[in-house]
């Protein structure tokens, strides 16, 4: 991944400049190649992206992609009826000191949302609080960025993140009306605070088996196929499966590395990171693969 280094290097080692463009040539090829199939890792991150950690200009990027958004998203949130009037929105925000409610239309499904910059907006634009519905000054559904109990909490971040918002409603993907829970920034911040600690978790129960394993265990990285026995488990049901003396570390899903627990569910192309007894290798793979 150094390929003006290489160029120059050489150079110097020949002095002959008639070697440039079939150089410069063979390592734009051999760049592009290596990219593809190591997928953006060099030789120093590879193992460690195999391990679950993968970073990005030398900083982990990953650790709340092993968070899902329906582990941390709080399930206690306000709402109010479209057909309200801001009177009643306005003492609602005072009493519950929120920042933002969730507007349900008749049928109880999500409308739309409305913050406190909306109600202000509206009070100076309209003269009369009684007669303003809250469905008039909302953001409506159709405009709200929003995330799904099976995404990552990295993906809520980011999107959080492009608008500036302090809040991403949380629906369900069989019924778009349905909201489920709320993510907000303290939502995050438990997020992270949980990553790592599952992290740390995993990386005692890995300095545990170095210390007893004695060269007989081993570290293998395995596909998981369709036909597997393990394929659509979760990993709570998966255990009875498996060798005992042997750890589940990490799951690659999509190419992010995910850090399993109970609820986990494994698909086929999963690539699983798993410590077990030496003598049960050949045992695992055939569970697995």
């Amino acid at each position: 991944h150094a390929p003006i280094t290489a160029v120059i290097i050489l150079f110097e080692l020949t002095g002959d400049y008639r070697i440039i463009l079939p150089l410069m040539l063979t390592v734009v090829i051999t760049t592009i190649v290596s990219q593809q199939l190591l997928k953006g890792e060099s030789i120093y991150t590879l193992k460690l992206s195999r391990r679950g950690v993968h970073l990005s200009r030398g900083r982990d990027v990953d650790i709340l992609e092993g968070v899902l958004v329906k582990e941390v998203m709080s399930h206690d949130f306000n709402v109010i009826s479209m057909n309200d009037n801001l009177s009643n929105l306005s003492i609602l925000l005072n009493q519950t000191s929120s920042h933002g409610v969730v507007v349900l239309d008749e049928g109880g499904k999500l409308f739309g949302i409305v913050t406190v910059s909306d109600l202000r907006n509206a009070i100076s634009s309209y003269s009369n609080l009684d007669e303003t519905k809250v469905k008039d000054v909302a953001t409506k559904r159709a405009d709200l960025l929003i995330t799904y109990p099976n995404e990552t909490i990295g993906q809520a971040l980011y999107r959080m993140g492009s608008r500036g918002l302090g809040r991403l409603p949380v629906i369900s993907r069989d019924d778009p009306g349905q909201i489920l829970g709320l993510i907000r920034r303290q939502n995050i911040i438990r997020a992270y605070h949980l990553a790592l600690t599952r992290r740390s978790e995993i990386t005692h129960k890995i300095k545990q088996l170095e210390l007893e394993m004695e060269d007989n265990f081993e570290v293998v990285h395995l596909l998981v196929n369709e036909e597997s026995a393990i394929a659509g488990k979760k990993v709570s049901e998966i255990a009875r499966l498996l060798p005992e003396d042997s750890l589940l570390v990490s799951i690659k899903q999509d190419g992010r590395g995910v850090i399993p627990h109970g609820s986990t569910l494994i698909s086929p192309n999963d690539y699983l990171t798993i410590i077990v007894n030496g003598d049960d290798v050949e045992n695992l793979k055939e569970i697995i693969i």
